[in-house]
């Protein structure tokens, strides 16, 4: 944790506790992420708040942009 400047002294960094506690917000409030898809500028259609650590954000993101954000338009002529 030394290496990756993780620890302060004998105290874990705001960056340490982000990346590994279970629950982050309980320390740093906003920490998580909010997703929305627009259909114009003005017009929110959905959206969705991912929580927990960084690490597990980070899964949660790319699984939920794929699953619900990465739709295509099949049209048939």
């Amino acid at each position: 944790m030394e290496k990756l400047h993780l620890v302060n002294g004998s105290y874990l960094t705001n960056a340490a506790m982000l990346l590994f506690s279970k629950d982050p917000e309980k320390w740093q409030l906003g920490a998580y992420v909010k997703i929305g898809y627009f259909e114009t500028d003005a017009d929110l259609l959905y959206q969705d708040e991912i929580h927990g650590s960084i690490l597990e954000q980070i899964d949660k993101i790319v699984e939920v942009v794929y699953l619900k954000y990465m739709k295509a338009k099949i049209t048939y002529d």
